[in-house]
């Protein structure tokens, strides 16, 4: 029988209270100014032109990102051009709803992990009285993608934890699947672990369902094989990615002085603003990189956008970031120390600050086009700024610095505690720990100039953690968790 609307209100009550609440919020923000953006220039897109006119060719030349965020811009292009509407009408709406999935998602998993009301509560209005939530679902990036697809994701696996099966499993891959494509963060070593702590936290006793459990895993793989493969063919790498080496040289000297962006000289003809001129000298360097049969493949042979904005996706950049990798990594062998300052720099300087905070400055990101007044306040509350950011020194600035090892430690200690009796819950919340740290670590020792925007990610993750520590287990004493 077909529940009421009354009914399916009260057992959804508090999904639907946060979502009534982002709507809000989300309203306040447009009417303060915050409209939706498209920023071309971003490195992560692809020129536009060759987007319009080849969409699947110029996919199958994109080497220095996963392809679904430029799948998106290429069709939202195109359905642009088609009807004659403006290219914002076309995504905003699906921010929009990818902002509500993620918010009933978190919800959702606030109820399955929280027992007492006042930190599960605490743990969603953190997140939705971000202004930065709302400045990342006002602009064309991944940053509102990979909130879906993490908070989604840990929803499902939840389920799947709860009663594990071959459907629940391929459903809890799924978005991870989707998040490798869309963020060359998202590893495929990190699928290949997050597959294997499903498997290992919801192994089933009977043999024959652990097969099918397997089969699920293997074909999610061959899955998140197939665009390495595809680079592997095309451009003689393996990976989502051709900027890994680039990625590993930030923070590290590289034997050439360092421009502004903290690149050095060799990268000259992308490392630079729309409104600075090309170098001659470094144009030809360049285009002397691009092989003969990819010289009419506008997406691997124009050094710039039509708006005169570098395009990183230039042929040069494969051999140009191999050998930036292999002078950081020289430079690692022989002074391993430079590893721990890499770190201590990233976490104090990015990880630990808001992310609503411009690293390279110390002001407000571009992103964060309204809503000044609201972000100092969030951080304030939040981060506990003590003293105003420098980028230009190493040193600590925030409590949430300081919060943060706490609240991980706290939560390890909690599930060794309950090691041998753990449920959903705890399952669900080591396998969000994973997540947390594998960002951390990313931030820490590969890339994290601006960790404080890539950690943003797995705020949620933080905040329900803390939640549950504080909220006791689901079901516990009386008035135990509502399903959702």
């Amino acid at each position: 029988m077909t529940a009421s609307p009354a009914a399916f209100a009260r057992r959804h009550r508090e999904v639907l209270a946060s979502l009534a609440l982002y709507g809000v919020l989300y309203a306040a923000w447009n009417l303060a100014g915050g409209t939706f953006r498209v920023w071309p220039d971003l490195w992560q897109l692809l020129p536009w032109p060759p987007l319009l006119q080849d969409l699947w060719g110029s996919l199958l030349d994109l080497h220095g990102q996963p392809p679904l965020l430029n799948l998106l811009f290429g069709v939202a292009l195109r359905a642009a051009v088609a009807t004659g509407t403006r290219l914002e009408a076309w995504l905003q709406p699906l921010y929009f709803a990818a902002g509500a999935a993620t918010v009933a998602a978190i919800a959702s998993l606030a109820v399955r992990l929280v027992r007492r009301p006042v930190p599960r509560w605490a743990a969603i209005l953190l997140f939705v009285a971000n202004p930065f939530f709302y400045a990342s679902l006002n602009y064309l990036f991944y940053t509102a993608f990979e909130l879906l697809l993490l908070s989604v994701g840990a929803v499902l696996s939840f389920r799947y934890l709860e009663r594990p099966g071959a459907g629940r499993l391929a459903a809890a891959l799924a978005p991870a699947v989707l998040l490798v494509y869309t963020r060359s963060l998202f590893h495929p070593l990190w699928f290949a672990l997050l597959a294997g702590c499903l498997l290992l936290l919801g192994r089933p006793a009977e043999p024959r369902r652990r097969g099918a459990l397997l089969a699920v895993a293997a074909a999610a793989l061959l899955l998140v094989a197939a665009w390495p493969l595809k680079n592997l063919s095309r451009f003689g790498f393996f990976g989502f990615s051709s900027w890994s080496g680039l990625s590993l040289a930030r923070g590290l000297p590289t034997g050439e002085p360092l421009l502004p962006s903290g690149y050095p000289e060799r990268l000259a003809a992308f490392a630079r603003y729309s409104s600075d001129p090309l170098p001659p000298a470094a144009a030809l360097a360049a285009q002397s990189r691009v092989p003969p049969e990819f010289r009419d493949r506008p997406t691997l042979a124009l050094l710039a956008k039509p708006d005169g904005s570098p395009n990183w996706n230039h042929y040069a950049l494969i051999p140009l970031s191999r050998e930036l990798g292999a002078a950081a990594a020289r430079h690692l062998r022989e002074e391993p120390s430079l590893l721990l300052w890499k770190a201590l720099d990233f976490y104090l300087n990015g990880y630990s600050i808001y992310e609503a905070r411009w690293p390279y400055r110390g002001d407000f990101s571009p992103e964060m086009t309204v809503g000044h007044g609201w972000a100092s306040a969030y951080e304030a509350v939040v981060f506990q700024r003590f003293r105003p950011y420098d980028p230009g020194s190493t040193r600590l600035t925030t409590g949430f610095a300081l919060l943060f090892p706490v609240v991980l430690g706290a939560a390890a200690v909690r599930l060794w505690r309950r090691r041998r009796s753990w449920g959903p819950a705890e399952r669900t919340v080591a396998v969000m720990l994973f997540s947390i740290l594998w960002v951390l670590a990313l931030v820490l020792f590969v890339d994290g100039p601006e960790g404080n925007r890539v950690r943003f990610c797995t705020e949620p993750y933080l905040f329900l953690v803390a939640a549950w520590l504080l909220g006791g287990r689901p079901g516990e004493g009386s008035g135990g968790s509502p399903a959702v």
